[in-house]
């Protein structure tokens, strides 16, 4: 009987283990997250950190982020830190929740160089200087006229004339916004930064004898003259410096000079250690000679570029660069504005941007190799830059029959971009910051 008893119990014990089994949960199905809306909004290099907004989900998994690119931008947390120009792919992933598989989403995030443009804004107390970045303006201290403009480990740079005493006739430069003028009249055309050391190139009215310019530089804002090399018989030439440029630890100017006569001109390279280059020099006869003029300097890589405008005596004045001392000059006569024209090296190109006077109308226009490009009628262009892709050009446009009432613009790669800030502004100079 007992025995009888514990087959039942086992009998019993075995139907209760095979029923248990077979009221297992069956595998849990997830369901897969769906994820929107991630789309990260192109930037310019030197824009603060930012916080990314998360992406639209199914789940509330909390996410990660992760970039494909940490020389263009850089995951904190939550956020993005700029590192340089270019494009990243950004993912957001997100964790499993609940019922909800994990999931990833991607967007392509492009950093553009910051462009900045100087020029001045007329109002009847006097020309105020003004600044873009990114189309966006930025107040300057006092009142003057921007002539140069460069952002290097993230400090604004601006050279131009400025108001002292209601005078627009002394030179200087502005650090991050604040004032810095220099105590005697004249004017500054470029400016450089090497180490912790600020240059300002440009001229000095009161140095000369006769009234005359010379051309000088500051460093720190201690006046350096730079030798005119056609003085003579005891008397000063003018002359003026009208860029400057940096290259394996070296300060080069670029300017003009004048003969005492005045009758002739040179393109100038001077040095910060005294030694000088002139690109032209004048003969008795003066009849086959030229007179050449520098509006800027260039780098590329090891090589020296200098733009200006070359004159035969009695002829018409020509677009000219220079190579390390040696001379091209364009076929195309220079525009109207030569003086205001600058240069750009790309692809082996040489594009000019300035300023054309076609059937008494001015026109802003680019020349690459001597072959025109019209950008608009009505208009000025005074500064070309490039990342090596892209090209920009600073300007303005006008109303017919009326160059005094401006409109400041920039063109990228051909297409008109406004700038905003107060009407009546005009650009002078146009440069962009890659790093």
């Amino acid at each position: 009987m007992r025995l009888y008893k514990i087959f039942t119990l086992l009998v019993v014990f075995s139907l209760t283990v095979a029923c248990s089994k077979k009221k297992e949960n069956p595998p849990v199905t997830l369901t897969t997250s769906v994820l929107s809306g991630f789309n990260v909004a192109p930037k310019h290099i030197g824009d603060p950190e930012f916080a990314l907004i998360a992406p639209v989900s199914t789940s509330q998994g909390s996410f990660t982020y992760t970039s494909s690119n940490p020389a263009v931008a850089v995951i904190k947390g939550d956020s993005i830190v700029i590192t340089g120009v270019g494009s990243a792919t950004i993912t957001a992933k997100q964790a499993a929740w609940g019922g909800y598989t994990a999931g990833s989403i991607s967007s392509v995030f492009v950093v553009s160089p910051s462009i900045y443009i100087g020029g001045y804004t007329y109002t009847p107390g006097g020309y105020l200087p003004a600044v873009w970045k990114n189309g966006d303006t930025i107040k300057l201290a006092g009142y003057g006229l921007v002539n140069s403009i460069i952002s290097v480990n993230d400090h604004l740079y601006v050279a131009g004339s400025m108001a002292n005493g209601g005078a627009f006739t002394y030179p200087g430069y502005w650090l991050d916004g604040v004032q810095h003028i220099f105590g005697r009249t004249g004017g500054a055309a470029g400016i450089a930064v090497l180490g912790s050391d600020i240059y300002v190139a440009g001229y000095d009215m009161e140095g000369g004898s006769g009234g005359s310019n010379q051309a000088v530089y500051w460093k720190n804002g201690v006046e350096t003259t730079l030798t005119n090399p056609f003085n003579c018989c005891g008397q000063t030439g003018t002359s003026t410096a009208t860029g400057i440029a940096v290259s394996n630890n070296q300060v080069f100017i670029c300017g003009s000079a004048w003969a005492t006569s005045g009758s002739f001109s040179s393109v100038v390279i001077w040095k910060t250690d005294g030694t000088l280059v002139a690109y032209s020099k004048p003969s008795k006869s003066g009849l086959t000679d030229t007179s050449s003029t520098a509006n800027g300097m260039l780098f590329e890589g090891t090589d020296l570029y200098v733009y200006g405008a070359t004159a035969y005596e009695y002829g018409n004045s020509y677009l000219t660069y220079w190579k390390n001392g040696a001379p091209a000059m364009l076929s195309t006569a220079a525009p109207t504005a030569a003086q205001y024209s600058s240069m750009i090296v790309q692809g082996g190109n040489m594009i000019f941007a300035g300023t054309d006077n076609i059937n008494s109308t001015l026109n802003a226009a680019y020349w690459t190799n001597g072959v025109e490009t019209i950008l608009a009628p009505v208009a000025a262009a005074n500064g070309i830059t490039s990342d090596g892709t892209n090209i920009f050009i600073s300007g303005n446009l006008y109303q017919p029959g009326n160059y005094a009432a401006a409109t400041p613009v920039y063109w990228l790669n051909g297409t008109l971009t406004y700038l905003n800030g107060p009407a009546s502004s005009t650009t002078t100079c146009i440069s962009i910051q890659e790093n």
